[in-house]
């Protein structure tokens, strides 16, 4: 089933599992309550939406705007993303198994992994300017393509990871890429 709104109009979802739904050009303001299963989500905005108790499992999220969501306090259960050319500025994974997950030309200012499990997730070509990792799993990711970030080595688990020697300053005891 397909899901298009034109004109910015909010978008207003029952409580309900949706499933190999898209979505596109959307504006969502509360997917609380809510289940997607293997859903897209294309050019929409789903800025400060509030996520309380949502499942997403196996959804990808292409060309979106997610400011400022919380994705902390979606359902554990079966949760897997994939963001392509998105921009999550101010978005909050705090806590989150994002195992495995895609985050490829993405805006990610401001973000926040903290405690976050990012290991043999794909990060390639991101903005990290500001963003967070503080106790977060990042082994097996490869940061050669992505910029603007610090890393703690000593708050961060940091194992089998790919790293751009050429771009490598160091910091203290943090480290940071620049391309």
């Amino acid at each position: 089933m397909s899901y298009q709104e034109k004109y910015s109009a909010i978008f207003a979802l029952n409580e309900a599992e949706y499933e190999q739904c898209s979505f596109s050009n959307c504006t969502f303001n509360d997917l609380s309550g809510i289940n997607f299963i293997e859903c897209t989500f294309e050019q929409c905005n789903v800025s400060n939406s509030k996520m309380i108790n949502t499942g997403f499992q196996e959804c990808i999220f292409t060309e979106c705007k997610l400011v400022g969501c919380n994705f902390s306090k979606t359902k554990e259960f079966g949760f897997s993303a994939h963001f392509l050319n998105s921009n999550l500025s101010y978005v909050s994974f705090d806590q989150k198994k994002l195992f495995k997950s895609i985050f490829r030309t993405c805006n990610l200012m401001h973000s926040n992994f903290t405690q976050a499990d990012l290991s043999k997730s794909i990060l390639t070509d991101c903005d990290c300017t500001e963003t967070v990792f503080m106790q977060t799993n990042l082994a097996g990711v490869d940061f050669t393509s992505n910029y603007n970030f610090s890393i703690d080595p000593t708050q961060n688990n940091l194992k089998k990871n790919t790293l751009c020697h050429t771009c490598v300053e160091w910091f203290g005891a943090g480290f940071r890429y620049c391309n």
